[in-house]
């Protein structure tokens, strides 16, 4: 890739959010979308998204994934 060709592509990426911004959002969406009284591995979904979501901030939104994103394929998971 030449390096005009890596700046276009640099410049095409989404931009990351701060882990406190990121972790707001992806704690949002999980509550929001979660059923009334619905428990994840023991602990109220706002307990449990508030564990998870600095890992899913670490693995997935450098890698360009949206909280919301993040949230719902978190959600999207059968226990």
């Amino acid at each position: 890739m030449t390096s005009t060709n890596l700046s276009r592509h640099s410049a095409s990426r989404p931009s990351t959010l701060n882990l406190e911004d990121f972790k707001y959002r992806f704690i949002e969406r999980m509550v929001r979308g979660a059923a009334v009284g619905a428990l994840r591995e023991g602990l109220s979904t706002r307990k449990y998204a508030e564990a998870v979501a600095a890992s899913y901030w670490v693995e997935l939104h450098s890698g360009g994934a949206s909280p919301e994103d993040c949230a719902d394929s978190d959600m999207s998971y059968s226990d």
